[in-house]
């Protein structure tokens, strides 16, 4: 709803595996098993309206501002622990999260870029995450029956 209202007449954003209908291993992934991962579509360029992943979608067919908005909706929840992304994306989400007027020293905190080592940076690489982005949300606090998958 808010996607629609920043941006009218948006395509529908296309939401992929959360978990399996009662948990546990939902195949291929390593994680979806709790309802706690969720895979996003990214927004495409031309607003392209889809019912499914778009398989062959490459970075300058992906509409960054709208992709970081969604994005920047889920982090000021403070409920994300992560999202993956693939490489070619993190340059041009970096991007619209600046033209968005996020501070430098926030983005540093927030993406963990190619060139970097290490593990910080809730905003990362993971390979295979070309046509859509990954989050995990955090357990909330007291469920001591979270699973960490």
């Amino acid at each position: 709803a808010r996607l629609a209202e920043a941006f009218p007449g948006t395509a529908p954003i296309v939401v992929g595996d959360i978990s399996a209908e009662k948990g546990g291993r939902l195949r291929p992934h390593r994680s979806h098993q709790s309802g706690r991962d969720v895979d996003i579509a990214f927004p495409e360029a031309g607003n392209t309206a889809r019912s499914r992943f778009n398989g062959t979608l490459e970075a300058r067919g992906v509409d960054s501002d709208k992709t970081w908005f969604l994005l920047e909706t889920l982090l000021l929840t403070g409920r994300v622990e992560y999202i993956f992304v693939d490489t070619p994306i993190l340059g041009p989400l970096k991007d619209a999260a600046e033209r968005a007027g996020w501070p430098a020293d926030e983005l540093d905190r927030l993406f963990l870029m190619p060139d970097e080592g290490g593990y910080r940076g809730l905003i990362r690489h993971a390979p295979g995450h070309d046509d859509h982005f990954h989050v995990r949300f955090r357990c909330s606090e007291g469920d001591d029956a979270c699973s960490t998958y």
